[in-house]
């Protein structure tokens, strides 16, 4: 029973919300590549107007050009954002999950470790005298064996997977800052984007 609350859990933790995530973390991603498209191609017509002859319309055409890509370039920085919150809200979830899993599955397979070194802490004669037979001995002792292998082995993956979402907290914080520079190059941009249309409303 024990052994299927151990894959159970493992299942909830890694398994389950990896397809919604992955699903909203690959539309973000061809949004985004979309967009930065979209910008090096309005880029290159704005540096093909810079070389035209300096009119008073192609000063407009110009301002209009770092205008559109100015908007797109908030609208990219928007992607990033949700991205990288997409990113975090994930993290953090699964940071959640991983610590109360691994603690309750911690306890679990203790306590199988302890049962199963009583009886490994029986004598082989106390063993012998304790079952009914050779062959129960045997397998007794076999199971023994196999028990204590097994159960250290999973308790050691577990260990291991939390140690590494210690990473993963790293990690957050590191998009967590990378989030917040995003949001005062947004504001740049918006900034800019002010700019431009009061300097076309001046021309």
């Amino acid at each position: 029973m024990k052994k299927f609350i151990v894959y159970g859990l493992l299942f909830i933790v890694f398994l389950l919300p990896f397809s919604v995530f992955a699903q909203n973390f690959d539309e973000l991603s061809k949004q985004l590549q979309e967009k930065q498209a979209e910008i090096q191609k309005l880029q290159t017509q704005l540096d093909t107007v810079k070389t035209q002859e300096k009119t008073l319309q192609s000063k407009l055409n110009e301002i209009d050009g770092q205008t559109k890509i100015t908007q797109l370039k908030i609208e990219e920085t928007n992607l990033k954002i949700a991205k990288l919150e997409r990113e975090i809200e994930d993290l953090s979830a699964r940071i959640e999950r991983i610590s109360a899993s691994v603690d309750t599955l911690s306890e679990i397979l203790l306590e199988r470790i302890t049962k199963t070194y009583k009886y490994g802490s029986l004598s082989t004669i106390d063993l012998l005298f304790s079952s009914h037979g050779f062959s129960e001995l045997v397998e007794r002792l076999k199971y023994i064996q196999v028990a204590q292998t097994n159960d250290k082995k999973v308790l050691y993956q577990l260990q291991g997977t939390k140690a590494a979402y210690k990473d993963q907290k790293q990690d957050k914080e590191t998009r967590q800052i990378e989030a917040a520079k995003l949001q005062k190059e947004l504001e740049n941009y918006k900034d800019q984007l002010a700019e431009q249309k009061k300097a076309k409303e001046e021309l």
